[in-house]
């Protein structure tokens, strides 16, 4: 993988940082430019043996492995790395492994699924959540965990919108529309059973109008 060297100080660096943060009454969010801060967050849940929930509302699945991915980035690979899978030069950098289990992770939106139907997570693909209706495919997922009684985790990779609306570097077509996405995460915050978030791969130098931005 690309940059192993820099993932880890970077994992370290946000694992500390979020460290001072998270708390029983705080709400935490962590801004990030691709998936691959879900390491760092991760390694701070580990740093206080914190077992989570994680919500993961994504376009891809992010589920390559290091010889399927096609750029060489762990941002193709996080959710594998975080189940403890992949290989050992990745999962050896973690606080411990895996990270996060399979089952205390439910995965929204994808239109890439990559590898993941060949692990145990729950999937909804982006089709699957407009037949059952966005609002149901939410509660369905969030009744798995609610009942764990885990705190919950966010991660939104705004490229799980459709690529007319909010410009990515990599655009897959046939995404959420605003209102599908906005009633999507209304219905998990709501809640109240999260105590943080995680946004990724919003890039402003790509939203030349500011019109994506002003709407998120």
């Amino acid at each position: 993988m690309l940059n192993l060297s820099a993932l880890q100080e970077t994992a370290r660096r946000l694992a500390a940082k979020l460290n001072e943060t998270l708390g029983p009454n705080e709400f935490s969010i962590v801004l990030g430019g691709n998936c691959a801060i879900l390491i760092g967050i991760s390694d701070a849940f580990a740093a206080r043996d914190i077992s989570v929930g994680l919500i993961f509302f994504d376009g891809p699945a992010d589920f390559h492995s290091k010889e399927t991915s096609p750029t060489g980035e762990t941002a193709d690979c996080e959710l594998e790395f975080l189940t403890g899978r992949g290989s050992e030069e990745i999962t050896a950098l973690f606080e411990k492994c895996p990270l996060i289990s399979d089952e205390n992770i439910i995965v929204y939106g994808l239109r890439e699924p990559d590898l993941i139907a060949e692990s145990n997570l729950q999937v909804y693909t982006k089709e699957q959540m407009v037949q059952i209706g966005i609002t149901q495919s939410a509660k369905e997922g969030l009744s798995h965990l609610v009942t764990s009684e885990l705190p919950l985790w966010l991660h939104f990779d705004v490229d799980v919108i459709d690529p007319s609306l909010v410009p990515v570097l990599i655009p897959t077509s046939n995404g959420l529309t605003f209102e599908q996405t906005q009633d999507f995460l209304f219905q998990l915050l709501c809640t109240g059973s999260f105590f943080g978030m995680s946004i990724a791969c919003y890039y402003p130098k790509l939203n030349t109008t500011g019109e994506a931005g002003r709407l998120m």
